[in-house]
């Protein structure tokens, strides 16, 4: 799992540098078994997460500049809430239950790591995720998810903006 975050995170910033053409966007979640949690990590560049967040609210973040807006997770957080869902054994999770944990900002992209807690036995997960997709018309949000030793990842976009993961 960690060797293809690493590949993806070596490919991200080599064929995307500065100014990218493809518009795409990584989260990985992982059910930690033994801490009966969802360990939920985002990447997503931040340039063009600031773009969105001042086009649908009006509030430039300035992703890591010396002037970052101090309360940037209120609109981090407002937009993930309207743009990325997770359901699990069918029960809708209220993003407000995800425990921020940290921001990290690399080059011309912010990781966004979150922790879920789930005690019950995990049969099903679904995730929605539009992120940019209402930026870009050819946004790609990449997917992976691990749960109980079975991984699968998925493509999603504007059209097909969810994945259901059955075990």
């Amino acid at each position: 799992m960690f060797s293809i975050l690493i590949l993806f995170n070596i490919a991200f910033s080599v064929f995307f540098p500065l100014r990218h053409p493809v518009h795409v966007s990584m989260t990985n979640i992982e059910y930690v078994q033994n801490k009966k949690t969802f360990e939920i990590t985002i990447k997503i560049f931040s340039g063009d997460f600031d773009e969105i967040v001042l086009k649908k609210y009006g509030v430039s973040m300035k992703l890591g500049q010396n002037d970052e807006l101090k309360d940037c997770m209120k609109y981090i957080n407002l937009y993930l809430g309207e743009h990325f869902s997770l359901e699990i054994n069918k029960n809708k999770i209220n993003n407000a239950t995800f425990e921020f944990k940290e921001k990290k900002l690399n080059e011309d992209c912010i990781w966004l790591y979150f922790d879920l807690k789930s005690d019950q036995k995990i049969k099903q997960v679904k995730v929605v995720n539009s992120l940019l997709c209402d930026l870009f018309s050819d946004q790609t949000n990449l997917l992976i998810i691990t749960c109980n030793g079975e991984q699968k990842g998925f493509n999603l976009h504007e059209k097909d903006d969810s994945a259901t993961f059955e075990l």
